[in-house]
């Protein structure tokens, strides 16, 4: 779910994966590994992948059924 949301806000703002690194500090296969869903960022990082993409970022925590 993370993954598809990095992938869709970038996808948005119309940023290469380059860009985006090089504005909030990691490399590039970091990020590949945010957007294909092996690793998760932290929330910093999540913080600044929101802002460099012009998203709002946005953490729900819902009950369990």
């Amino acid at each position: 779910m993370i993954a598809f949301a990095l992938c869709d806000a970038r996808r948005r703002a119309n940023l290469r994966r380059a860009e985006v690194t090089s504005q909030i500090g990691v490399s590039e296969t970091m990020v590949g590994r945010w957007e294909r869903g092996v690793s998760v960022p932290s929330l910093v990082s999540l913080r600044r992948y929101a802002e460099v993409t012009g998203s709002r970022l946005q953490i729900d925590l819902v009950t369990k059924a």
